[in-house]
């Protein structure tokens, strides 16, 4: 048995809808979208302890999490594979944990995924569970909810935690079957009402999409984000990303980055990621006094582009 650490596969299309939205040229969105599908299964064989930038322990997080209790609930049942979650832990090692128990009775190695993690509805990253479970296979896991992610969404008591668990073939890295959104709620939930912070400049507000404007703030990975309140009040999967970008008024698009999921009637505190803002002769972010961008909303089920919004251009 082996725990992985990938971009989940509803993130990878997510990457394809991407690289085929922002292209006129048919062939190169072809070609773009054969390279990115045929790495997903090199980036699908990394060990989580192999991956540069992997969460690790948050050891500098002073947060006590609140202690909780979960229902043994059912988040999938088919093809002979069962996952059911067992029991929460409130100070596991990366942070809360939901633990769960996979049952493989299939005669195929199948990956198990939980994808698009919601925590009292704010979206989280990708990379909270990813497990290979063989014939035979019963396994006691956890599906880690970084206290890194928890923290930079001041959340302190987990309520909810809705998600998806997706079952793949280990060696073809086909789609074996896909369970429905489940909601776990713990005993928290009761009497808590988890607290927003949605304050900034409002860039977008359009058929129940909401995007704020947090304003810039270095990245020890990177030059820096621009970090955005995304707010999803319609019902549907979205997901969010930018185009024709320029930083002080010079195309870059190559070095600016902003991709995010939503599930309808969820938000997220994201960034667009500015990463090598040096090649503008830019030697930090606090450098950077204009971004100029434009957003594109994305039917997630459609594959579709469904909004695109003007130029938006942010002075700092």
């Amino acid at each position: 048995m082996k725990k992985r650490m990938v971009i989940p596969a509803m993130m990878m299309a997510s990457v394809l809808a991407l690289s085929a939205c922002g292209s006129e040229d048919v062939e190169q969105e072809s070609q773009v979208s054969e390279d990115m599908a045929s790495s997903a299964a090199e980036t699908a064989s990394i060990s989580s302890n192999e991956v540069e930038g992997a969460p690790v322990r948050a050891d500098s997080s002073d947060t006590d999490f609140t202690e909780a209790t979960i229902e043994e609930t059912e988040l999938y049942n088919a093809d002979g594979i069962t996952v059911t979650a067992t029991d929460f832990n409130a100070d596991g090692y990366y942070g809360p944990e939901i633990e769960v128990r996979i049952q493989n009775e299939s005669d195929v190695t199948v990956d198990v995924i939980a994808q698009n993690v919601a925590v009292n509805g704010y979206m989280l990253d990708p990379g909270l569970l990813y497990v290979e479970a063989m014939p035979g296979d019963t396994i006691e896991e956890d599906i880690s909810l970084y206290d890194i992610y928890l923290d930079a969404r001041g959340i302190d008591t987990v309520a909810t935690v809705a998600l998806t668990i997706e079952v793949m073939d280990a060696e073809t890295y086909e789609e074996i079957g896909t369970g429905d959104r489940i909601t776990l709620t713990t005993s928290a939930a009761e009497g808590y009402t988890q607290p927003v912070d949605d304050s900034g400049d409002v860039i977008l507000e359009q058929d129940g999409v909401r995007v704020v404007n947090q304003g810039l703030k270095e990245d020890g990975n990177w030059a820096g984000d621009l970090v955005l309140y995304i707010e999803n009040d319609t019902d549907m999967f979205i997901g969010v990303s930018c185009t024709d970008v320029s930083i002080n008024g010079q195309p870059e698009d190559e070095n600016a980055t902003l991709w995010a999921d939503l599930y309808a009637d969820t938000r997220i505190v994201t960034g667009m990621y500015l990463l090598d803002i040096e090649d503008l002769d830019i030697e930090s972010i606090a450098d950077v006094k204009e971004i100029s961008f434009q957003l594109m909303i994305l039917d997630q089920d459609k594959m579709e582009v469904i909004y695109t919004s003007d130029p938006i251009t942010l002075n700092f």
